[in-house]
């Protein structure tokens, strides 16, 4: 998914290593934190870039598997990540259908 051969290449890198921004890499890891520090299931949709540098969007989920772990975002948690790129692109397709006239291509009430 993320254009790497092996798992060699992906190790040590963190999280910065994939996200847009510093902002996207300090957000992320404080709404995950503190959800996994409560031991409950987090899951956002976030733009994430590849190793070719495309840029795409996944929706990833975390869970600790083990309380007796304090809380690390690289230790003791399993992660979920699946591809969206296909669903933001329809969705930012629609939302722009719905706020211009098919005809005129202006600006509709809806935008307003």
């Amino acid at each position: 998914m993320f254009g790497y051969n092996s798992t060699s290449e992906l190790q040590n890198k963190s999280t910065r290593y994939f996200l847009i921004t510093d902002e996207l890499v300090d957000g992320f890891k404080r709404r995950f934190y503190s959800t996994l520090k409560s031991l409950t299931v987090y899951t956002a949709d976030i733009e994430v870039i590849i190793k070719d540098g495309t840029k795409f969007w996944i929706v990833v989920s975390g869970k600790f598997i083990d309380i007796n772990i304090s809380a690390d975002l690289q230790l003791g948690v399993i992660w979920s990540v699946m591809d969206i790129t296909e669903r933001e692109n329809n969705e930012s397709r629609l939302l722009e259908m719905s706020r211009r006239d098919c005809l005129t291509n202006a600006f509709n009430r809806r935008y307003f």
